[in-house]
């Protein structure tokens, strides 16, 4: 294997074979492949060698510019369309990424299923998020469709077809092909969540 002498140096030279290797060139870090070397790779101000990501599922390297970060396939495309503040690897789920005060979410292939929240909380075996607005929170399918308004307050119990929300400290039962259908007139003050929750719902199938 052969590094161009333009480099001036490769750093943690001991890597797969097959992966690009991370080099640096007049104050930035690049990476040469030493098998593609039509591959193109840009140029940053620090990177991590490729690796193998168990809860990514692929090969990365870490990348940043200035104090904005990314994600880097050995093809040199990025993960994410454009730099971030931050990114977190939800195991199994997904990629919840901080852009200024708003959060997108990528699925572990790297396509955007939703973009510009204040906040994102994935249902581990649902296929639901709840999701924060400026106006409260709501929730929205794995495509990012919206099921609910995001008129809510953060207490909500989920299954895949029915929630129990709440709204103005009252919980409100909502199915999800039909709606609100019933709102128990009763305050949340002494009882947990949970209590309350099982009020609604009991009251229902009632």
């Amino acid at each position: 294997i052969c590094i161009p002498t333009r480099y001036e140096y490769a750093p943690y030279f001991s890597h797969s074979a097959d992966l690009p290797v991370l080099v640096k060139i007049d104050g930035k870090y690049t990476f040469y492949d030493t098998i593609r070397t039509g591959t193109k790779f840009d140029l940053f101000d620090n990177a991590t060698p490729f690796k193998y990501a168990p809860d990514l599922r692929k090969n990365v390297a870490y990348v940043s510019k200035g104090k904005k970060v990314n994600l880097l396939l050995p093809n040199g495309n990025l993960l994410f369309e454009e730099f971030v503040d931050s990114f977190h690897v939800v195991e199994d789920l997904g990629i919840r990424v901080l852009r200024g005060d708003y959060y997108d979410w990528y699925n572990l292939e790297g396509k955007k299923i939703l973009s510009n929240y204040l906040s994102i909380s994935p249902q581990k075996d649902l296929p639901l998020f709840i999701v924060k607005t400026e106006t409260g929170y709501g929730i929205v399918d794995e495509l990012g469709i919206p099921i609910t308004k995001f008129v809510y307050e953060h207490k909500m119990l989920l299954t895949e077809k029915m929630f129990i929300l709440r709204k103005d400290g009252e919980f409100t039962l909502f199915k999800r092909d039909t709606g609100e259908i019933f709102t128990p007139k009763t305050c949340c003050e002494n009882q947990s969540e949970l209590d309350f929750a099982l009020v609604a719902l009991n009251y229902y199938l009632s």
